[in-house]
């Protein structure tokens, strides 16, 4: 794929986001010291056949050995690079709002 067909990211990151980002990366690459994380993915994930909107941001890691197959796709805001893995029709739900984190609440959408 090309950037052409790249959805722009159209949120901030809190840096609350961004350092528990920071901390997931930091776990995944100590149990997967062979392949470590090259960059983080964010996007929207939710149980299949359940309303999309009930569901919430996902966050992953595609690791070195995968960094070519998404290069492509690296985007950066907030200081932070990423992909933003997001289905079309889940781009709205993101837009204009932040990124956050809290211990309680793990990572959620909110309004500026």
């Amino acid at each position: 794929m090309t950037r052409s067909g790249l959805l722009p990211v159209n949120f901030t990151l809190s840096s609350s986001a961004r350092e528990a980002i920071d901390a997931l990366r930091r776990d995944h690459d100590r149990q997967f010291a062979a392949d470590p994380s090259a960059v983080a993915a964010i996007g929207w994930g939710y149980v299949l056949g359940s309303d999309p909107r009930s569901g919430n941001v996902t966050i992953g890691f595609y690791t070195r050995s995968e960094l070519a197959e998404v290069s492509w796709g690296i985007q950066e805001v907030s200081g932070m690079e990423f992909v933003f893995v997001t289905a079309e029709e889940h781009h709205p739900l993101f837009e204009g709002r932040v990124l956050d984190h809290t211990d309680d609440q793990g990572f959620f959408l909110r309004e500026p």
